[in-house]
């Protein structure tokens, strides 16, 4: 018997240290939530001693709110069931809230009270990393929803006035110019396509969200190349007195097929870097022929420069995205530190790696190897001549709704020559009412439109237009480039859809698809003359009696005009009607202290000012719209208005002279 006590005194010691020492909480209460036990674990973490606790109400712990719910609907749930699972909230007795996490049962022996025992442990950090988590993903969300409507944002604000420069552009080079100045022309041209690449590349939000950029091989002059990135670099060069050298290898085959505008972007970066960081001596380009086949040949291409330099233990880090060799980089020569981390992910799609060899003081040289494939001379001809529409639509009906101006000029340049006759809408609203009294082949429909959007307008057509009206042709044009959003404008009920800025080939390949063939006429483009080439141009008339302009200049009409007075015309007259509107929207703004609209107001006005030809205007109205959200420079835009609105008078007054100089020059 005393062994038989013994071993069972030791039993109950050995699962009171069980329940003692268990880092689990463990309690027991009654059927009314009173505390009958609770081990060390639950009465220190609550922070309360085994006297405080016991023969307490449970209720007396928790938050004041969740009372009513523990004796409601835990309490009742033994009557039905002998568990109950979930989770419990108390107040420690510093005040702090402590969420348990319990699997609770319920204990019937005869002759004795039923009670509960309970098991659960502390989740409360659990929890608080879980909201905390959730926080985070709601903010990535928002985060990554914000991202793409900034990139949508800027894709319209970005390619708006990219498609008057591609265009504009396209327009001169068919004008005629000097040898000089059509290879200038060509270089704009060049620039601004390589340009429209990236901005694509930026613009694909799921590209860059899963890191995937596909190179697009085509044939091109590896000379030309580099041709154009000496003369893009060379007024840079220049200003700080440096010598910029290409040396290239001879031995080198004079076509390649490859992603141009990739190994473009790669040296650019590399190029730029160079001219930045080098304040005196020379700057060398040189692509080196080490590896040749049949097919294809691999260059190692090396930019050396004589500038300040990078210490050794800093060249591995210089290729990390928003890094930079020294702090004092970014404060002295500027710049966000992604060019070098942009050429190391290019060059990786390459398969080539971008390697470093630089002393401080000295200067840097940057070289990578590339494989190439070799091509025929003539396919580059062909994949580079431009094709020739004049004419080609003629009889054609169009209404184009689009209420940028200056895109307006651009796109009536193109169709008209093409025997397009065409109808203008400035909104969705006058769109949707010329649509309804006229008859059209294709309506092209910019979507962003005062009034209303080209998507309710096309909404309206297709919905409350009888047919065969309601089934017309209507095509997209949007600067708004996001993939995907092809789908929305295919909701919408748009046949197609065309981004800004686009090329004449573009423009007129995407109409066709959409016309009957018998509408399309087949030109030889060498039988004819072509429009212009017999008539008088603007450069072949004595200017004696042209105006002299001191607030305003034509030059910047003159270059776009290619010869002829009626573009010049129309322009006069877009800028003298829209110019001064837009001046009293800027004014309306300041008296109201509406800084966010005086911003817009100036920022529509830059590209007027560039049409004028007055540059300091242009200038101010930057500086204006930079400093518009400035309010310790409110007073100094007010002071610049003042003055730039009298000069602006002044400019819209010579373009009405100019406006009767060329009116004349018309009937005459």
């Amino acid at each position: 018997r005393k062994q038989y006590e013994f071993k069972l005194l030791q039993s109950e010691k050995r699962n009171r240290d069980l329940i003692n020492y268990s880092q689990a909480i463990i309690a027991t209460h009654d059927l009314t939530g009173k505390i009958l036990s609770i081990n060390p674990a639950g009465y220190r973490l609550l922070e309360y001693s085994l006297e405080e606790m016991v023969s307490k109400n449970i209720m007396e712990f928790m938050p004041a709110n969740l009372r009513q719910q523990f004796s409601q609907q835990y309490l009742p749930t033994f009557k039905k069931s002998k568990a109950a699972e979930g989770i419990l909230t108390l107040l420690s007795k510093s005040g702090k809230t402590i969420h348990l996490l319990y699997k609770n049962y319920k204990v019937d022996e005869s002759g004795e009270e039923s009670y509960i025992i309970g098991f659960a442990q502390d989740i409360t950090e659990r929890l608080q990393s879980e909201t905390e988590l959730k926080a985070a993903k709601n903010a990535a969300e928002e985060s990554a929803k914000a991202k793409e409507m900034f990139l949508a944002n800027m894709s319209h604000e970005i390619r708006t006035p990219m498609n008057g420069i591609v265009g504009l552009t396209n327009l001169l080079l068919k004008s005629q110019l000097t040898e000089k100045q059509r290879e200038y022309t060509s270089s704009v041209k060049q620039s601004a396509e390589n340009l429209l690449v990236i901005i694509n590349d930026i613009l694909d939000f799921s590209k860059i969200q899963a890191g995937k950029l596909e190179l697009n091989k085509k044939p091109f002059s590896l000379t030309t190349l580099f041709y154009n990135l000496q003369r893009s670099f060379k007024a840079d060069a220049q200003q700080k007195q440096l010598e910029l050298q290409v040396n290239i290898d001879d031995n080198i085959h004079p076509t390649l097929i490859s992603d141009e505008i990739r190994i473009n972007q790669v040296l650019s970066n590399l190029i730029s870097n160079a001219v930045k960081f080098t304040d005196s001596g020379r700057i060398e380009i040189t692509p080196q022929l080490i590896q040749e086949t049949a097919e294809a040949c691999r260059l190692r291409i090396s930019v050396k420069d004589t500038g300040i330099g990078i210490a050794e233990e800093k060249l591995d880090k210089i290729f990390n995205s928003f890094t930079q060799a020294d702090s004092d980089i970014s404060r002295q020569y500027g710049g966000t530190g992604l060019g070098l981390s942009i050429v190391k992910s290019l060059l990786d799609l390459f398969g080539s790696t971008i390697k470093v060899e630089s002393k401080v003081g000295t200067g840097s040289i940057f070289y990578f190897e590339i494989n190439l494939e070799k091509c025929d001379n003539l396919l580059i001809e062909t994949e580079n001549k431009e094709e020739e529409y004049s004419g080609q639509l003629g009889g054609v009906r169009i209404l184009m709704a689009e209420d940028n101006k200056v895109n307006q000029l651009f796109a009536s340049e193109l169709l008209q020559d093409w025997g397009v006759s065409l109808d203008i809408a400035d909104n969705g609203r006058q769109a949707v009412v010329m649509a309804e009294n006229n008859e059209y082949d294709v309506i092209l429909m910019d979507i962003q439109m005062p009034e209303m959007s080209g998507l309710d307008a096309t909404k309206h057509i297709r919905t409350q237009f009888p047919n065969p009206k309601s089934e017309m042709v209507i095509i997209a044009m949007t600067a708004n480039a996001m993939k995907g959003n092809e789908a929305v404008y295919n909701d919408a009920g748009m046949n197609d859809v065309i981004f800004k800025p686009y090329q004449a080939k573009e423009l007129f390949q995407t109409i066709k698809r959409h016309l009957p063939d018998g509408n399309i006429k087949s030109t030889l483009k060498n039988s004819r003359i072509r429009q212009g080439d017999n008539k008088t141009t603007t450069s072949d008339i004595p200017a004696t009696n042209e105006p002299i302009l001191s607030y305003a200049n034509m030059n910047v009409l003159k270059a776009f005009s290619r010869g002829k007075d009626s573009f010049i015309l129309k322009m006069l007259n877009v800028l003298i009607e829209s110019v001064p509107t837009s001046a009293m929207e800027l004014q309306k703004a300041l008296d109201n202290n509406e800084w966010t609209i005086v911003a817009k107001a100036a920022h529509k006005l830059i590209p007027n000012m560039n049409m004028i030809g007055n540059p300091q205007l242009e200038q101010e109205m930057k500086w204006i719209e930079e400093q518009a959200g400035n309010s310790s420079e409110q007073l100094n835009i007010r002071m610049i208005w003042e003055k730039s609105f009298k000069t602006l008078q002044l400019a819209i007054n010579e373009l009405k002279v100019a406006e009767k100089y060329y009116k004349s020059k018309a009937t005459s």
